[in-house]
């Protein structure tokens, strides 16, 4: 074989490789143990100036089927945040909350001491690259189902009015 037919075959490989083996895109389920119904997305604003804002994403879990199902963290608007399972008047809720901390910024006339500011990053709470391509109406709920960790998309997530917190 000539360099050039193998440098084809090495650069094709390669190609393949990063196309199928670096996705950090997670699987979605089509289909699971339980029924989601309603969604919605509340911001709360500080009552005080040390309070940090935030949003209040409530999910409804209808019918849920498998006894070996948890919930894990539910995917926002670039941020994760754990879930926690309450009981509501339209029953059974997995809600997590999302604090919005603003990150120290340097503001002053002379533009050079302004250089530690950092860009906002997607990033999640552990510190890893946000791993989904939501619109501002979805979210992803993770769940444990028989030691696997698995995915469902959630859409049409209402907004609803703001409210103020003590």
């Amino acid at each position: 074989m000539s360099i050039k037919v193998k440098w084809i075959i090495y650069i094709l490989v390669c190609c393949t490789v990063a196309f199928y083996g670096c996705s950090s895109q997670k699987k979605l389920e089509t289909s699971t143990p339980f029924v989601l119904g309603n969604a919605s997305c509340q911001k709360w604003t500080g009552g005080r100036e040390d309070k940090d804002p935030g949003e209040i994403v409530k999910i409804t879990v209808r019918e849920l089927t498998g006894m070996d199902v948890s919930f894990l963290n539910i995917y926002f608007r670039g941020s994760m945040a754990p879930v926690v399972m309450e009981m509501d008047d339209q029953g059974m809720m997995a809600t997590a909350k999302f604090e919005t901390r603003k990150p120290d910024i340097i503001m002053h006339a002379d533009s050079l001491r302004e250089v530690g500011n950092q860009p906002p990053k997607r990033a999640t709470r552990d510190g890893t690259e946000f791993p989904f391509d939501l619109r501002e109406t979805e979210a992803v709920l993770s769940y444990m189902e028989n030691e696997k960790v698995k995915y469902v998309k959630v859409v049409g997530i209402a907004d609803k009015q703001v409210t103020p917190q003590n």
